[in-house]
């Protein structure tokens, strides 16, 4: 291990505190900036009547895209959906709840290095190389997952959601806290399962599990792989389930093979 004395319990738990408060400033400091900085940098300079109506959030522009985006996607069928504040708190809530989503989104990088930096003194250095390695393409997997999360995803989702309005021939009209929460929720939890095999890889890399053991289990892990699509799609239905599942899939068997390749360069040497 790096450190030859082994920190006293007590001091492991201090260091996770300290990383999780780094953490956690560092999401409310999001939050705050993207509730409070303009979504026109300009309206920052224009005075009072900026809180006379001229004045719009980052965070209010970033979701009206968002929503423009995804109510008029091909992929929710070109369904005219009406979509409604629902509660005169609503407008708050919405305001919160995307600051909240956004910023988790934009700190996952940052929390990935202070998951391993808390975990480092007590690897190898092999190992830490390994991590450093791999939590490149952990945030890129993240990424690229949120991305498919968003564009691909959520429309699909929203589409299940108000396709049952159109049979009956009646107009969809929608909460849009409701919208927002379904778009980012599905967006947060389609990037965290695509990092999914990058962390299977990671433990073959370090040898904690085998492929042997995968191979043995695979009909599970493709269970659970489904299971996890249904909870972050409760009502996109099979068809969303599978858009989801596959490429975590395929991106399984690739991480698969690459583990094979490590296991055999490993018993060569």
């Amino acid at each position: 291990m790096s450190q030859d004395k082994e920190l006293p319990f007590w001091e492991h738990f201090r260091e996770l505190g300290f990383r999780l408060k780094k953490v956690f400033y560092a999401w409310i400091v999001t939050m705050i900036l993207l509730m409070a900085l303009p979504a026109n940098i300009m309206d920052i300079f224009s005075g009072p009547q900026a809180f006379a109506g001229i004045y719009r959030p980052l965070i209010a522009k970033i979701l009206s895209l968002i929503k423009e985006y995804i109510l008029n996607s091909p992929l929710t069928g070109n369904i005219k959906i009406m979509s409604i504040l629902g509660s005169i708190s609503a407008g708050i809530e919405l305001y919160l709840l995307g600051a909240f989503w956004l910023s988790i989104i934009i700190i996952a990088p940052f929390l990935t290095h202070q998951i391993y930096k808390f975990v480092e003194p007590g690897l190898y250095e092999h190992e830490k190389e390994i991590l450093k390695h791999y939590g490149v393409w952990f945030v890129a997997l993240f990424v690229a997952g949120a991305i498919f999360g968003f564009f691909v995803v959520s429309p699909i989702v929203i589409w299940a959601f108000v396709i049952f309005a159109v049979w009956f021939e009646a107009e969809p009209v929608v909460f849009i806290v409701d919208i927002y929460n379904t778009v980012l929720m599905t967006t947060v939890f389609t990037g965290f399962a695509f990092t999914f095999p990058i962390i299977m890889l990671v433990l073959i890399r370090l040898g904690i599990i085998s492929t042997k053991w995968i191979e043995k289990n695979r009909l599970v892990f493709y269970i659970i792989i489904f299971i996890i699509s249904a909870i972050i799609t409760p009502d996109g239905g099979p068809v969303a389930d599978i858009i989801l599942a596959a490429p975590v899939i395929i991106l399984t068997e690739v991480a698969l093979r690459l583990g094979k390749k490590y296991e055999r360069e490993r018993a060569s040497t």
